[in-house]
């Protein structure tokens, strides 16, 4: 246990080695007591050991290459010295052969062994391990988080400190925000943009569709339908035809001088200017 420790230098690290003995024990614990049920979803899959056992390694062999990472970078960022200061290139090599170490058990687990697993079928086991990598290294990240601000405000002496306090924060908080992306995903949670998409992309009759009134909403004219100006309009109290009966208006049809001009009784007079009658 000392020497896996000791492959994962970093904080994240050695949390993840530790705490992968936690997923093979208790996870056989859950599905021992889970399969008692009629309705369990794991009493049909008969690869529930083996795929926990792969996840363990897993999360073992994230952990060792998160503890390379993380002292790598730190390496790096404080200008080529280990968290106390000292030059040498001894810290920067282990790193490295810790990171491959990790990055071959996490390829040969997750390429070759678990596909041949019933894992995509039965996803139990992986919640289990995701949920287990996101809590452990989400608190790594609120522990580094203390650390670098203790760093800042002059608790820790000397830039390497700082530069390897900062390093464990940032390997920490990413590995954290990727697993529980990760584990959400799993169980069934949406994304923020596929969200976003989905209430901007709604219609009419879909879901997520909400109608948004135009301000003041539909506001009919006062006094009900308006005609324009120049249209018709009745008069006040209803229709009353013009006083005097239909008027022609002047200059409206004018019979020809020569013609027969009669008018009718009780219709309208000819205009001034026609002919009489003989």
């Amino acid at each position: 246990m000392n020497q896996l420790a000791g492959l994962g230098a970093g904080s994240v690290g050695s949390l993840l080695i530790g705490g992968s003995f936690l997923l093979l024990s208790l996870g056989y614990f859950y599905i021992f007591w889970d399969r008692r049920r009629e309705d369990s979803g794991n009493r049909d899959d008969g690869q529930v050991g083996l795929k926990l056992v792969l996840y363990t390694l897993l999360v073992m062999s994230l952990g060792i290459a998160a503890g390379a990472f993380e002292q790598i970078l730190g390496y790096l960022l404080s200008g080529a010295k280990n968290h106390v200061g000292e030059k040498g290139s001894g810290p920067l090599k282990m790193g490295i052969a810790s990171l491959v170490a990790g990055g071959v058990g996490i390829a040969v687990i997750f390429f070759l062994f678990l596909p041949r697993t019933n894992a995509k079928e039965y996803p139990q086991s992986e919640r289990f391990a995701w949920g287990l990598v996101a809590f452990l290294a989400g608190m790594a990240t609120i522990v580094g988080l203390g650390a670098a601000l203790r760093g800042v405000f002059g608790e820790l002496s000397g830039w390497p400190a700082k530069a390897h306090a900062l390093a464990g924060l940032l390997v920490a908080g990413g590995l954290a925000f990727w697993s529980i992306t990760r584990f959400g995903a799993l169980s069934g949670w949406q994304s923020i943009e596929r969200t976003a998409a989905a209430g901007a992309g709604a219609g009419v009759g879909q879901p997520g569709y909400q109608a948004q009134p135009q301000q003041g909403g539909y506001q009919p004219q006062q006094g009900g339908y308006q005609p324009q100006q120049g249209g018709y309009q009745p008069q006040q109290g209803g229709y009353q035809p013009q006083q005097g009966g239909y008027q022609p208006q002047q200059g409206g049809y004018q019979p020809q001088q020569g013609g027969s001009g009669l008018p009718s009784p009780g219709g309208y007079p000819p205009q001034g200017g026609g002919y009489p009658p003989r």
